[in-house]
């Protein structure tokens, strides 16, 4: 009995053995592919901006500066890693682009299986359509609350989403914090400051944004968000091949300029985090600097841009913009 009893123990440490060999290397496995899941997310992300930005930049009139635009776009994004590799290919129509983006991201505990390296890849494509009657709009906005009356930049006229004063006028955007967690930014087309990023640099793209319909209710962005604000205006004024802000805005403005954007008008009440805000109307200005360590932006105000102004249905105008399309 002795004899057997010790055999038992000893089958049942021989098994243990197995199954926690087996249990480690499940483990082990999912650890890896935890690592090879987050790599792809910031690719993807990389690969969407990326897109978006070429198209921007010179679809369908320059396929040579869009490539380049999305290649270096990408650097911006988090690909920056040595043996990253990025590719864009404009279409033979010159109007979409596509962006493929490769990390070679090593095994942490697959070694252990003989597993070395995974190649983890993202793709994004963004392509020229009609706009929706807008013109560049900047995914942060001016505070225009019902509840206030005319007394400076801050407010509307009368509270009634009127725009603000016909012309000239110098103002700040994101100048200080509104509300526990809010600087002004909205989530136009999706949260993340990848996207907000881009909205900066190359306009939002997103489907319109009429005021009072649904499509007016957007999300606030939470944060400061600095980094993606400078890096935005950066490639911003990179697309203008501007080494120098303009200020203050010259006589004669059209919206081809990439120092004029469309500023959202945006009832914020008293944001407290991630908020539903209603977009209540839209404002030309004419971005001079960013400055201070909130990234505030000076803009200043201007009117009657030809093709740029609050959108009044969902249709396209004749004129065009960038959607991601895969």
């Amino acid at each position: 009995m002795e004899i057997l009893r010790r055999c038992e123990r000893g089958q049942t440490a021989v098994i243990m053995t197995l199954v926690m060999v087996t249990l480690l290397g499940a483990v082990a496995l999912g650890a890896d592919e935890a690592v090879m899941y987050f790599n792809w997310v910031k690719l993807q992300k990389a690969a969407d901006a990326s897109a978006l930005a070429g198209a921007a930049a010179a679809l369908p009139n320059d396929p040579a500066t869009a490539s380049s635009t999305a290649t270096s776009y990408a650097k911006y994004n988090g690909m920056t890693i040595s043996g990253d590799q990025i590719s864009a290919t404009v279409a033979p129509d010159d109007k979409s682009i596509t962006v493929t983006v490769q990390r070679t991201v090593p095994y942490a505990f697959g070694t252990l299986l003989g597993l070395s390296s995974h190649l983890v890849s993202a793709q994004a494509t963004a392509a020229v359509e009609n706009a929706s009657g807008t013109c560049g709009i900047l995914p942060i906005g001016l505070p225009c609350n019902s509840n206030v009356a005319v007394t400076d930049a801050t407010q509307c006229n009368g509270g009634g989403y009127a725009k603000y004063e016909t012309g000239g006028g110098l103002y700040q955007l994101k100048a200080s914090q509104i509300g526990p967690g809010n600087w002004e930014p909205v989530a136009l087309g999706g949260d993340g400051a990848s996207i907000y990023q881009t909205n900066i640099s190359s306009g939002y793209s997103g489907p319109a944004i009429v005021p009072g319909t649904p499509s007016a209710w957007v999300p606030t962005e939470t944060g400061n968000i600095v980094g993606p604000t400078r890096h935005g205006f950066d490639a911003r004024m990179s697309n203008a091949d501007a080494s120098t802000w303009i200020s203050p805005p010259p006589s004669v403005i059209d919206n081809t300029m990439w120092q004029a954007v469309l500023v959202p008008l945006v009832n914020f009440g008293s944001p407290n985090g991630k908020k539903q805000v209603e977009i209540v109307g839209f404002q030309e200005m004419w971005v001079t600097s960013v400055d201070g360590n909130n990234a505030t932006i000076s803009a200043y105000l201007i009117n009657n841009l030809p093709n740029c102004g609050t959108p009044t249905t969902g249709t396209g105008d004749g004129t065009t913009t960038v959607a991601l399309i895969q």
